[in-house]
């Protein structure tokens, strides 16, 4: 089985209020694929910060969040 461990560069609200860096722990296609979309809407939306991208982003994270068990925003 493979295990990566990715960091997305940005910090994510922790449970306390508190703010902590993204690292994921992913060990099948599924977590890998939508980590990636995440990214590269991520990367998009910080080169070419607009609407359509905003947007982009988002769902990519909530597509992750769906896998992973995180909360949408």
């Amino acid at each position: 089985m493979q295990r990566d461990d990715f960091v997305s560069g940005e910090d994510v609200p922790e449970p306390d209020g508190g703010m902590m860096p993204l690292s994921v722990f992913m060990q099948k296609e599924p977590e890998t694929r939508a980590f990636n979309a995440y990214r590269v809407a991520f990367r998009a939306n910080e080169a070419h910060p607009n609407l359509r991208n905003a947007a982009a982003l988002v769902k990519a994270w909530n597509a992750f969040a769906d896998i992973m068990g995180l909360a949408h925003v």
